[in-house]
């Protein structure tokens, strides 16, 4: 596998980095860390619409979907890690996207948080 980093403008197409394998019926999950409440709840809403099998995960979460979407302050946390690493062990796991990236160089109180996700 290689690493690849995708920087595209607003309404460029980073959606379709985790919603087209879903829609193809890729049996892999996508992970989606986003940094605002706003945000995961837009991401929520426009799932719905578009029918694509997704779960929000909570503390404890051990379902998976083909689009896993995940708060910044949860993904942070050792349950999700170890929900993510038990996705990878069974070879599930295919991509983790961080929406606003930007910001995890920019606000440094999502840096520490953050740099937990690099174990997946």
């Amino acid at each position: 596998q290689t690493l690849l980093i995708v920087v595209l403008p607003t309404s460029g197409g980073k959606t379709l980095t985790f919603t087209l394998p879903a829609i193809l019926r890729d049996p892999s999950v996508s992970i989606v860390v986003v940094l605002f409440n706003a945000l995961e709840k837009d991401y929520v809403r426009r799932l719905r619409l578009a029918y694509i099998e997704h779960i929000v995960w909570h503390h404890r979460e051990t379902r998976y979907a083909p689009v896993v979407v995940v708060s910044a302050d949860r993904a942070a946390i050792t349950g999700f890690i170890i929900y993510g690493s038990m996705l990878r062990k069974r070879k599930l796991l295919r991509r983790v996207v961080l929406d606003k990236c930007h910001l995890i160089f920019t606000a440094s109180d999502y840096r520490p948080k953050l740099r937990q996700l690099g174990y997946l």
